[in-house]
Formats: C-alpha cells, structure tokens, sequence
C-alpha cells in the first residue's frame, strides 16, 4: 500500500494512496458512492470498479473512508481512518431519491480553536442503508 504520510492538523488519519492502491482498499469497504461517465450509484460496494470510467469514488464503512477523484494530474485517491480518541459525531441522513437508498451515515470530526471552540474539520461517509437492509 502506499506511505501512510499524515497530513498535519487533520483529526484524523488521512494518508495519500495511489487510485491503483485505493481500489483494491476501496473494494474491501462494505458501501460506495461512485460517479462514472454513465451514471451515479449508491450502496453496497460491487465486485468491480473500472478506473478507465471513474470521476469520483467513496468506498466507506464504520472505520474508514477510501476516496478517489480527479486531481489536477488525474486521479488521486486517499485514505480516511478513525483512531481511537478522536471526537465526532454521527448523524443519519435521509436520501431523497430512493433509487440511492434511504439512509447515509455521516462522521463529522471536531477541531478545537485556541479557545476551546470546537467545530466541524472533517467530514466522511460512514454507513448507507437502504430497501434490502
């Protein structure tokens, strides 16, 4: 796999991987939300992701985000990882059009300024549920 660099500042783990990398880890993850040239789906990862056609991919479950997308010199691709002190909070949101499900998981990271005001820093998919589920 790639070199897990962290990027500073960041609530949690966020290494750079190549899009080769990201969808062998991608395809691991139980959910994805993926634009291709054709279409938009949603839900339970599939057996295959053809790079030749993606604009975007997020390969996630309860622990980790795997994203690729189109990057100044073509696709690029990271990892988001929880650790095991960080602060968030999860919230279920409900999907309007129910061709991609009825429910997506968010994580939202919390950051704390030099007062001690937290906010929002990061965000990542963490759960899809839909019909079947």
């Amino acid at each position: 796999m790639g070199e897990r660099t962290e990027k500073g500042g960041f609530p949690v783990k966020k290494y750079a991987l190549t899009p080769a990398e990201a969808l062998e880890l991608g395809l691991a993850q139980p959910y994805a939300y993926i634009t291709r040239l054709s279409r938009v789906t949603v839900g339970p990862t599939p057996a295959q992701c053809p790079l030749e056609e993606l604009l975007e991919a997020r390969f996630f479950g309860p622990d980790r985000e795997v994203r690729i997308y189109s990057g100044e010199e073509g696709l690029e691709a990271v990892c988001l990882e929880d650790e095991e002190q960080e602060d968030f909070l999860t919230s279920t949101c409900t999907v309007r059009d129910t061709r991609f499900g009825k429910y997506l998981t968010l994580r939202r990271y919390l950051g704390y300024d030099e007062d001690g005001q937290a906010y929002i820093q990061a965000t990542r998919l963490a759960g899809w549920k839909g019909d079947a589920q």
